[in-house]
């Protein structure tokens, strides 16, 4: 279980250092990390663990721009949403790489479930067990033209 400290949190502050802290990665493997903020208000900002956020976030970016081929891009995108009257903040992490193996696609979120030999499998582990934290959840999306994870977080702890 993990304690969170939640506080109003910049959400574009912190999607542009998690995209800095990967520069180098991406210079080095030629992607280029885009960042979409839409639909969030400046005066009210999400209640959300913003370090265990970065983390979660950090994960999924690491495995975009590993699996990303070189002139592909990663985008990191972050909206406000309202759904079933509840406020939410949706954070996106799509890359333009060859997808999720449909072999891992059941257990992706568990631990020691891998699609790279060089992995650990616990990436995904821990953003599931961030967001559960936060009472949210992350999923892949189907259909999408990217390979899409969404962190999706209450606006405000119920």
């Amino acid at each position: 279980a993990r304690t969170l400290t939640r506080a109003p949190t910049d959400i574009a502050a912190l999607l542009a250092d998690c995209a800095r802290l990967h520069e180098d990665l991406a210079s080095a493997r030629a992607v280029r990390i885009a960042i979409a903020v839409e639909s969030l208000p400046r005066a009210d900002r999400p209640q959300i663990d913003g370090p265990q956020v970065a983390r979660a976030l950090d994960n999924l970016l690491l495995n975009a721009l590993q699996h990303t081929p070189p002139g592909g891009r990663v985008r990191l995108a972050a909206e406000r949403m309202t759904v079933d009257g509840a406020v939410r903040l949706r954070l996106r992490v799509s890359d333009t790489g060859s997808g999720v193996d449909p072999v891992i696609r059941a257990g992706l979120f568990e631990p020691f479930v891998t699609g790279r030999p060089d992995g650990t499998g616990l990436g995904l582990a821990i953003v599931r067990e961030i967001a559960l934290a936060h009472r949210g959840a992350v999923r892949l999306i189907d259909g999408e033209p990217e390979t899409t994870f969404v962190l999706d977080l209450p606006w405000r702890p119920s």
